[in-house]
């Protein structure tokens, strides 16, 4: 399955399909990331979530910046997986950005 059909697999209804997507893709490393970063700016808030997910787990530091404007998303779930993700990447660069988020 290639990074096109595991990012389709992001769009499904079902949640552990959602899931297996976001997993193959993380997997996938940067080739996984490039095919979520469109994600980000989605207007359905399950899709920034699993691409944040997926920068997160793929531990792409080069793409931590990327997550950064997630943090003060509109969805509660969304800002969570994006401080999740930049903790998992393990950027300090990023702690004050996620420090605010601390009363959230």
């Amino acid at each position: 399955m290639n990074s096109g059909e595991c990012c389709m697999q992001l769009f499904s209804l079902d949640k552990s399909v959602r899931d297996d997507g976001s997993k193959k893709l993380s997997k996938m490393g940067e080739e996984g990331v490039k095919a979520v970063l469109p994600l980000l700016s989605a207007e359905n808030w399950v899709l920034r979530y699993r691409a944040a997910e997926v920068i997160g787990c793929a531990g792409c530091k080069s793409y931590a910046r990327n997550l950064v404007p997630l943090l003060s998303d509109k969805k509660d779930h969304v800002r969570y997986m994006a401080a999740k993700s930049l903790g998992m990447i393990g950027d300090s660069f990023y702690t004050d950005e996620v420090r605010a988020l601390l009363s959230d």
